[in-house]
């Protein structure tokens, strides 16, 4: 679905149904992984008694992951901020702005996110319940609502819309760890925490359910009002606990799958498929031809695929003793 945001496989066939798509059910993806990775962290956590070696090798972790992708991407920014910016100091000190608040490159925000809420999350920890870091962070997230989805409700409201301006001047965005991770990371753990007596067929309908509300929500948002994004909406909430719950407690069959080769591919493809972003638009330019608006499917296709088969080269790499070293950092 990341890629499905990014891609826009269905801009070919219908511009209306492409950007309805992409901009409601398709943003259940993130949440998921705030949630899931919330879940993980603090069952293992309480498991550890709160270790806090473990955290740390859990965040160094991710910075390093990071740190890698944003050095890999960096060659393209460079690039362009040499080719296109008059002002090259002006393009460095952008990068260096998102690096730290929206990501060094348009799909790496959930890092420096992750890691943000997953810190704060685990400090607040120490001195209170999950319930109630819960509850902080819903209260985080409204407000952040109108950054993004919500930010047409405000426009008529100087005020309000100077203070919203005023944050987004320095930290970009509320799509961060602050105002979006936090809450999908704390409802993770929450989940780790208190099991919710529902049967898995309830919580599928449930999440289907909430999916309905979450399109109505966007065409209500898209229609009457001018929103900066749809990265956070209110039915997000509902769909991304009901998924995560169903996910957790159907019966699923004795399948004989490598997770960890899953877990680790999906953290690849999400990293890597912008590089072939960048490649196969240009290439099919040379052919005259308009990947992403005429032949979208198929740009989404070759996207997956490539960052799948690019994903599959690097977890062999990792495992073969002679190259692990050099592609360790990579996921």
């Amino acid at each position: 679905m990341v890629v499905c945001i990014h891609t826009k496989p269905l801009l070919s066939f219908n511009e209306d149904l492409s950007f309805g798509f992409i901009s409601s059910i398709a943003r259940i993806a993130v949440p998921f992984f705030f949630m899931t990775s919330g879940y993980l962290f603090y069952s293992k956590i309480r498991k550890r008694q709160g270790d806090p070696q473990y955290v740390v090798k859990y965040l160094y972790r991710l910075i390093l992951v990071y740190l890698f992708w944003s050095l890999v991407y960096f060659v393209y920014h460079a690039y362009v901020i040499y080719s296109e910016h008059q002002d090259v100091v002006q393009g460095l000190t952008s990068f260096v702005q998102n690096f730290f608040f929206d990501g060094s490159h348009f799909h790496l925000w959930y890092f420096p996110a992750l890691i943000f809420a997953i810190a704060l999350f685990y400090w607040l920890s120490r001195m209170l319940s999950v319930q109630t870091i819960l509850a902080i962070s819903f209260v985080f997230y409204l407000a952040g609502l109108f950054g993004d989805s919500y930010s047409g409700l405000i426009e008529g409201n100087s005020a309000l819309s100077g203070i919203v301006d005023g944050y987004e001047s320095l930290f970009v965005s509320t799509r961060n760890g602050l105002f979006f991770g936090l809450f999908y990371v704390s409802l993770g753990a929450f989940m780790a925490v208190k099991k919710a007596a529902i049967r898995p067929s309830v919580s599928a309908f449930l999440c289907c359910v909430s999916l309905a509300g979450l399109v109505i929500e966007f065409y209500v948002l898209n229609t009457y009002t001018d929103p900066v994004d749809f990265n956070m909406m209110l039915f997000l909430i509902p769909s991304a606990y009901f998924l995560v719950h169903f996910l957790l407690n159907a019966k699923w069959p004795d399948w004989n799958l490598d997770y960890r080769l899953l877990r680790d591919s999906s953290v690849l493809i999400y990293c890597t498929h912008p590089l072939f972003m960048i490649v196969y638009p240009k290439v099919f330019s040379l052919l005259s031809m308009n990947l992403e608006k005429n032949y979208s499917w198929l740009y989404f296709m070759i996207t997956l695929l490539s960052s799948f088969v690019l994903s599959f080269i690097l977890i062999r790499l990792r495992q073969n003793e002679r190259t692990s070293k050099l592609v360790r950092l990579t996921y």
